[in-house]
């Protein structure tokens, strides 16, 4: 048995969730206008092992990592205002984020700034000049109203999960593991999410839920994480790319850094493996198939059933 949870979080700082391969030659590091499932399990992972184990070892990463993975699904999340959240769909052609333009709503919750490296002489570096896209932790320049960034979307919780022996009761703003009267921990407590941390970026914390952004979350995801899902009218998460699909939106590959696998010292590299998982249809693209989807533990999307184009199809 599994229960939905819708959850936000609002921005302590600006926020950015990068893209791999870089382009060649680029000065501008863009950031992804959501934050993927899989962001989430691994900054949860990073927080909550050290606060379980008191002096943590690879090991125990790699325990709490694997019972999240069986505790918990993980939605992808996105930006709101706090009276709506904005969804990305290509449903009338061009990208829209709810009811705006790519353009509005990137000057809404984007902004950009620009780095550089300093040498050991106290100058920058030659060529080291770029500028780094992020999402402010604070949003509102069309009516002049300044509000609150929050990411909302949904956890699932197994019934009786458990991690590293601690339970976990849960409520609409907090995860509490409690072990034979120890803790309380709280899974959702120190959260950093995306890159750029040596900026002082992705610190987030739980909010309150509005009940028009519970709507809104509740309507996008299923009670159930693993039952069929019939097709919507666009993805909200990534899904493998496929030939014989008819779509309207984009494809991207999907690539990360990872630590290097095996060996005992594999922790001490972060970021040294790169990890490319292929083609992608991006969220917010419009498929045309019949049959049903699911997700998986990160809120990614797979055909359930074998895909057909559709007579609409165009």
């Amino acid at each position: 048995m599994w229960q939905r949870i819708p959850i936000c979080f609002e921005l302590l700082s600006p926020l950015h969730v990068g893209f791999l391969p870089n382009v060649a030659g680029t000065l501008v590091a863009p950031t992804r206008l959501y934050v993927p499932g899989n962001n989430f399990w691994g900054a949860i992972t990073a927080s909550l092992t050290p606060r379980l184990f008191p002096s943590p070892r690879p090991v125990d990463f790699e325990q709490v990592g694997q019972e999240l993975k069986r505790a918990f699904r993980f939605s992808y999340f996105y930006f709101s205002d706090g009276s709506e959240v904005y969804f990305p769909s290509f449903e009338l052609g061009d990208l829209q984020w709810g009811k705006l333009s790519d353009s509005d709503f990137r000057a809404n919750f984007a902004a950009s700034r620009l780095s550089t490296r300093i040498g050991f002489d106290g100058t920058s570096e030659d060529a080291a000049l770029h500028e780094i896209e992020y999402v402010r932790r604070q949003n509102g320049n069309f009516d002049g109203v300044i509000r609150p960034t929050l990411l909302c979307g949904v956890f699932w919780l197994r019934s009786d999960s458990e991690i590293a022996g601690y339970q976990i009761e849960a409520s609409t703003t907090d995860f509490i593991l409690r072990r034979n009267g120890r803790g309380p921990a709280n899974l959702l407590d120190d959260i950093t999410v995306g890159g750029k941390r040596n900026y002082g970026f992705g610190r987030i914390r739980s909010a309150k839920l509005a009940h028009a952004i519970r709507e809104d979350l509740e309507k996008a995801w299923p009670r159930d994480p693993e039952s069929p899902i019939p097709v919507g009218r666009r993805l909200l998460g990534h899904m493998p790319y496929d030939p014989g699909i008819l779509f309207r939106g984009a494809i991207e590959v999907v690539a990360s850094r990872e630590y290097p696998s095996g060996g005992s010292r594999s922790y001490f590299r972060p970021g040294h493996a790169l990890a490319n998982a292929g083609h992608f249809f991006t969220p917010g693209t419009v498929v045309s198939i019949l049959g049903a989807i699911r997700l998986d533990e990160f809120g990614r999307t797979q055909v359930a059933s074998a895909p057909h184009q559709t007579e609409q199809s165009r």
